[in-house]
């Protein structure tokens, strides 16, 4: 009998204490066929003429009620129950990233659609709004994901800012470190060093 090993984890705060539980075969198919039928229940609340307008409809994260993958002509794209497009159907992934929101002090989310091996990468809100394009893979400038970084169609780098739902500062560069540090990031534009600041603010090297 094959058995199934979970780590059963529970949070509070940065706090983590885990314990394991070893869960057989059948208790698993059992628990997954369970999930499948509250899945597709989820999905049969659709209205019929919307789901009729794709290939396939399934929920798209388990912790998500409202959004639902599509998926037609090998392309993806998310709705909502009510069948309003939040990401177009022009991406062969679809991907939701997270980020801490200081102001409501939540994890919120964003959707990110792409398509294999080309650019540029379009940022979605949860409402449907296109955010920005990317002309290069995900990069975080933080570690709990508020800050990015953005490339432009001629490989120059942007900050991004989430929470605020804006670029930090109107400028473009052409190297950065990897993530904040102290609130500050290492940049260069045109041979120029500088400290940047998450709230946009440049100094210079010495």
């Amino acid at each position: 009998m094959f058995k199934y090993l979970f780590l059963l984890i529970s949070c509070l705060g940065f706090s983590q204490n885990t314990m394991t539980y070893t869960m057989t075969s059948e208790e698993y198919d059992i628990l997954r066929k369970k999930k499948d039928a509250q899945n597709q229940e989820a999905v049969n609340e659709i209205h019929e003429e919307v789901r009729k307008k794709y290939e396939k409809v399934e929920k798209f994260h388990p912790h998500l009620d409202a959004y639902f993958l599509v998926t037609k002509n090998k392309k993806q794209g998310i709705i909502d129950k009510e069948g309003k497009t939040i990401v177009p159907i022009y991406s062969e992934f679809v991907e939701i990233k997270t980020f801490c929101n200081n102001l409501t002090a939540k994890t919120d989310f964003y959707f990110v659609g792409s398509t294999l091996n080309a650019f540029p990468y379009q940022y979605y809100t949860k409402d449907g709004k296109l955010l920005f394009e990317s002309y290069f893979y995900y990069r975080k400038a933080t570690e709990n994901g508020r800050f990015i970084k953005v490339w432009t169609k001629d490989q120059k780098i942007k900050i991004y800012d989430f929470q605020l739902q804006k670029f930090i500062i109107n400028k473009n560069y052409n190297k950065t470190d990897g993530y904040f540090s102290s609130g500050m990031l290492k940049v260069e534009r045109k041979g120029i060093h500088y400290f940047l600041s998450e709230a946009g603010k440049e100094n210079k090297t010495k």
